[in-house]
């Protein structure tokens, strides 16, 4: 086998199994951290000198080729045409040097009306010690050529862009900061690739940027959660009619489609847009923190689109974009706790207690916090306009008329005041505001968490299980197509739910037109499971609530003392809780295991 045939089965079997890939030759250096949409290319004759080697690996996906080296279109088209396979596209971002050039020459096959194009040139023209001039110049005016021929590039979607800088640049007092400078600029452009190019929602190399909170982040932050805590949006999409749209229902033989009421919407959501698009996120110098809030301000508009279109004709896609469809495997998993979990006798027949009782024993969980936080807002209330139990920033509404199996009483009171309103009340003693009301994608580590809650205490029964895969069954029937009365029928025929208890569980997958959310509990614990069996921190993800692909920015911030630690459930304190989460790490540790 020659020695190129065996750098590209390397990069062939790193790409597949999404792994770093590191190769050092005498005439090639790769060096990417992972499957990243993006790489720094480099050709020389000479030894590029030190300072441009550590600018090219500033940026965690780079490649350095010697022009002996006679299989870079190979090379090149394997790393991109693989990679873009996943991301839908690819940037080669090359950088060349020339010791007569003095400008700052960027080569493109489009023009300076080109997002990435005109990106790169103000990202250069923004840096503080810049004093050349950026040009744009036409893609075969280049002094080399791309490494992929344009059909190439057309069929794979692969993006080239050139950058020649004079030589006189690695040189000087003050070459080390200019470096710094590039290296901020380059990630610019990269994230604006990532961004609008790829269908990539997260990059891990973003989480290492030194993100910093100035004024004008602050006032983003502020201003998302305002418009986040405004919004309501879970209370503004749940019917206030559920006991008589039941009562209809069951009138009607459990055949004609319920209709549901709502809320009124006391704000103008077109209003609260301008607000959202009014603000600087083209003023935010880190990356993270700019990831972290134009993923929020999307969630946001998508919630307030979708409040707009409650009930209406196609609602139910902003609710898969919000939530994610079930996968294959998550369908799984809900088919095998109802092909072999049944419910427990005992359960059903045991005493339950009353909305009001249910209050009273939650009373010394929310003392509990009441005295960690010194927040006097935490508590219960009783409402006849919602459905089940349901938690709106520091307060448990409690469904009036609703009656409550005892042994579900402890569970509850952890999923609902142990993890929403302690994350709740975590996030609020943090400098970033979204914190408290939620990262875009937090709710599957907080369901999960939630739910994970109760098995710690003891009380995650057979029964409960089986309601959280039925609930992903009933996604599955939503975005298929079925209607409300075969999705009830299907839960009751096949799956002998109980006939109201499947028209509420019918009912929050149906609201608002289709709102997926319950598909995030069973997907939740899931992804918990692998995580904290991969040995990962679950005292840290008490911090707020985020998702779990942040939790490296999570850690570094609390490091780095940004954040301040979380305080923890009471229940952790206690030997049966150190018992179960010993058991839940061992890898031979399965979902069904869960029931207590």
């Amino acid at each position: 086998m020659k020695m190129s045939d065996n750098i590209l089965e390397m990069v062939e079997k790193a790409i597949h199994f999404s792994e770093a890939i590191n190769i050092e030759k005498e005439n090639l250096e790769v060096c990417m951290n992972s499957n990243l949409p993006y790489v720094l290319l480099h050709r020389y004759h000479n030894e590029p000198p030190d300072k441009l080697k550590n600018l090219l690996k500033s940026i965690s996906s780079s490649l350095m080729v010697r022009d002996d080296y006679d299989n870079l279109e190979k090379t090149m088209g394997e790393i991109s045409g693989s990679i873009s396979k996943k991301f839908n596209s690819f940037l080669i971002l090359e950088l060349m040097i020339s010791s007569g050039n003095k400008d700052l020459e960027i080569f493109s096959l489009f023009d300076h009306t080109d997002i990435t194009t005109s990106t790169l040139q103000k990202a250069l023209e923004d840096m503080e010690t810049n004093t050349l001039p950026v040009t744009i110049r036409e893609e075969d005016e280049s002094p080399l050529k791309p490494p992929l021929n344009r059909n190439n590039r057309k069929d794979n979607g692969v993006f080239w862009i050139g950058l020649n800088l004079p030589a006189s640049l690695f040189t000087g007092h003050n070459s080390e900061s200019l470096i710094e400078q590039f290296t901020d600029a380059f990630k610019k452009v990269i994230f604006k690739f990532i961004r609008i190019q790829t269908s990539n929602h997260f990059s891990h190399y973003l989480m290492h940027d030194n993100d910093k909170l100035d004024d004008n982040v602050k006032r983003i932050d502020k201003e998302l959660a305002d418009v986040s805590e405004e919004m309501n949006f879970l209370l503004n999409t749940t019917p206030v009619n559920e006991n008589a749209a039941w009562e209809e229902f069951k009138s009607r033989n459990f055949k004609k489609e319920p209709q549901f009421t709502y809320r009124m919407i006391k704000f103008d959501p077109e209003k609260v847009k301008e607000r959202l698009f009014d603000l600087d996120m083209d003023g935010i110098k880190g990356t993270t923190i700019d990831y972290i809030l134009r993923q929020k301000r999307i969630q946001l508009e998508i919630e307030l689109t979708l409040l707009q279109s409650r009930e209406a004709v196609g609602a139910k896609f902003l609710g898969h974009y919000l939530y994610s469809v079930p996968d294959e495997k998550e369908m799984e998993a809900a088919w095998e706790i109802l092909d072999n979990v049944k419910d427990d006798i005992e359960e059903q027949e045991e005493e339950t207690v009353s909305c009001h009782e249910f209050a009273e024993i939650a009373q010394p969980e929310i003392d509990y916090l009441r005295s960690e936080f010194k927040n006097k807002s935490i508590a219960t209330e009783v409402r006849n306009d919602i459905v089940g139990l349901m938690v709106n920033k520091t307060t448990v509404y409690i469904s009036e008329g609703m009656s409550i199996k005892k042994s579900r009483v402890a569970p509850l009171i952890q999923h609902e005041i142990g993890t929403h309103i302690l994350t709740y009340c975590n996030g609020l003693r943090q400098p970033i505001k979204q914190l408290y009301t939620g990262f875009a994608g937090y709710n599957t580590l907080q369901e999960g968490l939630a739910v994970l809650s109760e098995y710690f205490v003891g009380g995650l029964t057979a029964s409960r299980l089986r309601l959280l895969a039925a609930r992903v069954v009933a996604v599955d029937c939503l975005v298929k197509g079925k209607t409300f009365t075969e999705t009830y029928s299907l839960l009751v025929e096949k799956y002998n739910f109980p006939k109201e208890l499947s028209f509420n569980l019918t009912m929050r997958i149906y609201r608002g037109g289709g709102l997926i959310k319950d598909t995030v509990y069973l997907r939740g614990v899931l992804q918990l499971l692998k995580y904290l069996q991969n040995g990962g921190n679950l005292e840290l993800l008490f911090t707020g609530k985020f998702a779990l692909h942040y939790v490296p920015l999570i850690s570094k911030f609390l490091d780095q003392g940004v954040l301040k630690e979380p305080i923890l459930p009471n229940h952790f304190k206690e030997k049966e809780f150190q018992n179960r989460i010993e058991a839940l790490r061992n890898e031979k540790f399965k979902l069904l295991d869960l029931i207590t």
